[in-house]
């Protein structure tokens, strides 16, 4: 995974004209503030925005979100903050702030963080958490 200092903003472009209404609509803008979490927390998940074609998710994780896959939706995930370990693909990667991943329907991940990380998931189209199908034999997490 090849890091680019253009991607998140290329990413916030894209959220901001996914959230217009038409060619003269409002964008919208956001300055998300990463959760806090409790000591018995885990996951924090927060909305941010939703338009016809994608929803946006400000989530704090500290912990593991279980392997899952998308069968509807693709999803976009910029880390803000904290470092973490996703599994794609039957591999690991490491992501830090910055980083920008990608997640095409179908393909089985799964996030590890061993300190408070925050990322922004964009999803496309909009997600209403019904679409998250875990593999056997893991236990169901509350993120995105």
């Amino acid at each position: 995974m090849s890091r680019c200092p253009f991607l998140p903003l290329m990413l916030f472009a894209l959220a901001a004209s996914c959230a217009s209404t038409g060619p003269a609509g409002p964008a919208a803008i956001l300055r998300p503030v990463p959760s806090v979490l409790g000591p018995d927390e885990h996951f924090q998940t927060e909305f941010l925005l939703r338009s016809p074609r994608m929803s946006a998710f400000l989530t704090t994780v500290h912990g593991a979100l279980a392997p899952h896959y998308h069968e509807r939706h693709e999803e976009l995930v910029l880390v803000l903050s904290g470092q973490a370990r996703v599994f794609v693909e039957e591999r690991w990667y490491e992501l830090i702030p910055g980083d920008v991943l990608h997640l095409p329907r179908g393909v089985v991940h799964a996030l590890q963080c061993d300190s408070p990380s925050s990322v922004i998931s964009v999803f496309s189209p909009p997600f209403d958490g019904s679409d998250r199908v875990y593999l056997e034999g893991t236990e169901p997490s509350s993120g995105p």
